[in-house]
């Protein structure tokens, strides 16, 4: 009959609008973060070349150095910063669907509070995979910074270390460091955003 046809037609379009939002929020994100990374990658290469030493650092001799390339770490932080927000935002937004349908509520009628309770939750497990998923990259990023890694390529560091560690050594601190930043950004954006 035509109501069938017609509601069958609304649900695939809805559904189609689903998909495609999800890839736009992807690609928009992906987009933001790679032009963002290209503008932080010097301060990125300054910050862990301070963490990986072992002695104080003055900033004008470190500019200086010919082994510092502000831009050398650019391809690990595109593979850390650019899969680890497209993670981010997508685990955020489904998230808080799985939550409130988990619970059998609508967003519309719970408090502010309640709302700024499954922004948190879902922050938290937005940067949960975020670190899970950028770690590698990271790890790569600080290993770059170290002496014996200063001229070797991303893949022979790669190869020396072996994936396994590079995706494990130091996960569990990055996910409680990462998981609490992100759920923190995120309660704060829903905080402003409710007043």
């Amino acid at each position: 009959s035509q109501p069938d046809t017609h509601t069958r037609t609304c649900r695939q379009q809805y559904h189609q609008q689903k998909k495609a939002s999800g890839w736009v929020y992807m690609i928009a994100a992906a987009a933001a973060e790679g032009i963002a990374t290209v503008f932080m990658s010097p301060f990125e290469m300054v910050k862990v070349r301070v963490q990986t030493t072992n002695h104080p650092v003055n900033f004008a001799q470190l500019m200086r150095d010919p082994t510092l390339r502000p831009f050398g770490s650019l391809l690990p932080l595109w593979g850390r910063q650019i899969p680890g927000t497209i993670v981010n935002f997508y685990t955020f937004e489904n998230a808080v669907k799985l939550i409130y349908k988990s619970l059998g509520l609508h967003k519309e009628s719970c408090t502010v509070h309640q709302q700024l309770g499954v922004t948190f939750l879902a922050g938290y497990m937005a940067g949960f995979c975020s670190a899970v998923v950028s770690h590698p990259a990271d790890s790569l990023v600080s290993l770059k910074a170290l002496p014996e890694y200063r001229t070797k390529s991303l893949v022979e560091i790669a190869r020396h270390v072996g994936l396994y560690k590079l995706a494990t050594r130091g996960l569990g601190p990055r996910i409680l460091i990462t998981g609490q930043i992100i759920s923190v950004q995120w309660l704060l954006y829903d905080t402003f955003k409710s007043l």
